[in-house]
C-alpha cells in the first residue's frame, strides 16, 4: 500500500484526478496499531460535510484490492442531503481498530474543520463506535435496523445447523428453527418480534424482550411444544448480543427515518460493478473503477442541488416514515409544468349493466397468530402494527357512465378494501 501511495504522488499523480481535481489525499500511517489507510475524497461532495447532519458509515471487503493480503478493508463515509445519500470519502485500510478510525476521522477533520455530525448511522463496529463518541461525544450513533435483524436470523439458521450436528441425522433436521418458523406461524411471529424490538424507544427495548420471552412462549407452550428450549438459546444470544455492552445503547432507531445504511450497501454494488464485478481487483482496475463511479457521483450531486430528482420516491419507504417522522416527507420545490391539453367532446356510448365483481381474499401467509394481536404489552404492539403498510385497496371493474358526475366519485360502496 506504501508503494502504491509513492505511485499515486509520483508520476502517476493524473490517474486519480477527476474533472482535472485530484481524488487522493495521501496516506496515514503513524503507528503500528493505526496501520497505512490511503484516503480519497470527492470534491464538491465534500461541502456535505460542511451543511449535513446524518451520516452512513460502512465497510466492504470484496472491493478493497488485496495488496497481498495487507489491505482489510475500504470503508466509505456517506453523507445525507436532499433524502439522498452521496459518497463523501473512501479509505482503505490495513487495520480495523480504534486508533485507526480515530487517524481516518482525524485526518477528515483537518480537511474539514467544520465536521461536526449529528446523527450517523452505522453496522455496529465497536471499534468505530468507540473512535465515534471520543472525537464526536455529542453525536447520536444508531446501529442499521438491517444488520441486526440479519443477524438475528442468522443466529436462528446457526441454530439449526447445530441441532443437525449433533443429531448428524436427516431425522431430526426438522428440530431447527429455520425449519420451524416455515411451518409455525407462532414461531415465525416470535422471531419478528424480536426483529422489531429496535423499533422501540430505547428505554422499552428491555421491557419489551422481557414481555416477548416470559408471556409469550407461556402462553403458546402447547404449540412449540419441546422446541421451547431452542427458543432459550435464541433468547440468550439476543440477550448478550444486543442488549448488553456497546449494542444496547445504538439498537433502537425510534424516531429516525434513515433506520438502515442499505443505501451504502447500494453504493458499494455500483462500485463494484464499476470495477467488472471482481473481488479484490489490482490497484490501478480499482482506482480506475472509483474514477468513473465518482463522475457518477459528481453528476448527480450537481443535478439535485439545482433542484432535479435524481431517484424516484420508495413508496414503501414513504408509508412506513410517516408512522415514525411526521415531519417527513418535505420535498424539494418543484418548478410546474402545464401543457394545454384538447380533450374531444365524449360521444354515448352503451354500456351493459354493471356487475360487481366477488374476488376472493388470498392469504399468502397464515393468518396472524394471537401472540401478536394479544400482546400484553400494549406499546410493542402499537409499534408493530403501526409499521405494517395498509392492506391494498382494490377497485370493482364497474364500466364508469360518461354523462353521469356522481360515478367519478369515489365513496365507499365503489371500493372493495
Amino acid at each position: 500500500m506504501t508503494e502504491f501511495h509513492h505511485q499515486l504522488n509520483g508520476d502517476y499523480h493524473h490517474l486519480s484526478k477527476v474533472y482535472d481535481v485530484t481524488l487522493y489525499s495521501g496516506i496515514i500511517s503513524n503507528t503500528p496499531q493505526e496501520g497505512v489507510i490511503l484516503l480519497f475524497i470527492l470534491p464538491e461532495v465534500i461541502n456535505i460535510l460542511r451543511t449535513g447532519t446524518t451520516f452512513l458509515f460502512d465497510g466492504t471487503f470484496a472491493s478493497a484490492p488485496s495488496f497481498s493480503n495487507e489491505c482489510q478493508q475500504l470503508y466509505v463515509i456517506m453523507g445525507i442531503t436532499f433524502n439522498t445519500g452521496f459518497p463523501i470519502g473512501f479509505a482503505l485500510m490495513s487495520r480495523k481498530t480504534e486508533c485507526a478510525y480515530s487517524a481516518l476521522f482525524n485526518k477528515i477533520l483537518t480537511i474539514v474543520p467544520e465536521w461536526q455530525p449529528q446523527t450517523i448511522v452505522i453496522d455496529f463496529e465497536r471499534a468505530a463506535i468507540a473512535s465515534i463518541r471520543s472525537l464526536f461525544p455529542n453525536t447520536v450513533i444508531r446501529g442499521c435496523w438491517f444488520h441486526s435483524s440479519n443477524a438475528v436470523w442468522r443466529k436462528v439458521g446457526n441454530i439449526s445447523n447445530l441441532l443437525y450436528l449433533l443429531y448428524l441425522s436427516d431425522k431430526y433436521s426438522n428440530l431447527g428453527l429455520t425449519e420451524l418458523c416455515t411451518h409455525n406461524r407462532v414461531a415465525y411471529d416470535i422471531v419478528n418480534l424480536l426483529m422489531a424490538l429496535p423499533l422501540l424507544p430505547q428505554n422499552l427495548i428491555m421491557e419489551g424482550f422481557e414481555c416477548i420471552k416470559n408471556v409469550c412462549l407461556e402462553n403458546v407452550q402447547l404449540s412449540l411444544g419441546e422446541k421451547r428450549g431452542q427458543f432459550n438459546a435464541l433468547f440468550d444470544y439476543y440477550w448478550s448480543t444486543w442488549l448488553q455492552g456497546v449494542n444496547a445503547d445504538t439498537l433502537s432507531v425510534n424516531d429516525t427515518v434513515w433506520r438502515t445504511n442499505n443505501v451504502l450497501e447500494v453504493s458499494h454494488q455500483h462500485l463494484r460493478m464499476h470495477m467488472g464485478n471482481k473481488n479484490h481487483p489490482e490497484p490501478w482496475i480499482f482506482l480506475k473503477g472509483l474514477i468513473t463511479y465518482s463522475r457518477g457521483v459528481l453528476i448527480d450531486y450537481s443535478a439535485v442541488t439545482d433542484g432535479e430528482q435524481i431517484r424516484e420516491p420508495q413508496r414503501q419507504f414513504l408509508v412506513c416514515s410517516r408512522h415514525a417522522t411526521p415531519n417527513f416527507g418535505v420535498l424539494r420545490p418543484q418548478p410546474l409544468q402545464i401543457q394545454p391539453v384538447n380533450i374531444p367532446q365524449p360521444q354515448p356510448v352503451n354500456f351493459p349493466q354493471p356487475q360487481l365483481l366477488h374476488i376472493e381474499p388470498v392469504n399468502a401467509l397464515h393468518p396472524p397468530s394471537s401472540i401478536l394481536l394479544e400482546l400484553p404489552h400494549h406499546r410493542l404492539r402499537e409499534e408493530i402494527l403501526a409499521r405494517l403498510l395498509p392492506p391494498p385497496r382494490i377497485r370493482q371493474l364497474v364500466p364508469p357512465n360518461l354523462f353521469d358526475v356522481s360515478s367519478d366519485s369515489d365513496d365507499e360502496e365503489n371500493v372493495i378494501v
